[in-house]
Formats: structure tokens, sequence, C-alpha cells
């Protein structure tokens, strides 16, 4: 059954599900509209919209960003574009349920 997030998307739970799942466990929001087969801007607002109404996955997130030094070495390392950033793989164990 579809549910209707605020932005007006329409999504089924199960999907927003996923979404919230992938997000917490590192994926790029363009490897997460890949798996549920939506736009990365959809992504990008349904994030948003998690980010604003769920602790648990905003903590998540921010939890896997690197520090500021660490996303210019890698952008060194690699040479690719800012929107790439890596996510650290180190987070608390409630993040990892």
């Amino acid at each position: 059954m579809p549910s209707r997030r605020k932005s007006g998307i329409r999504l089924t739970d199960e999907e927003t599900a996923t979404i919230r799942e992938k997000l917490i466990e590192g994926h790029s929001y363009h490897q997460v509209a890949e798996i549920v087969e939506r736009s990365v801007s959809t992504i990008f607002r349904v994030a948003n919209e998690l980010k604003a109404e769920d602790p648990v996955f905003r903590d998540c997130r921010q939890q896997r960003r690197l520090s500021e030094p660490e996303v210019q070495e890698w952008y060194k390392m690699k040479g690719v574009n800012k929107l790439y950033a890596p996510y650290v793989t180190k987070v608390s164990e409630q993040c990892k349920s």
C-alpha cells in the first residue's frame, strides 16, 4: 500500500524502509537510487525527511561522515568529484542493527 511522504513522493513503506536501511549502511544516494529504482532526487528528498523525523537515522548518517581533512586527502588520492565522497565504516552499535 503506498504511503505519502510530506514531499508528495509516493513510496511504499517497504521502499522507505529499504532507503533508510541502505543509507544507514553507508550507501550513496546514487547506489540507493539504483537499488530501489527511483531517482537520486527522490532518495535525497526522502533522506532529508528522515533526517528531520528520525533521530537515529540522523545520528547514524552523521557518524559516517569523514572529517574535512580526511575528505580532502581522499579527493587528492582518488581525484574524484566531491559528490562521491566516501563514508567511514566505524559506527556505533546502534547504527549496525
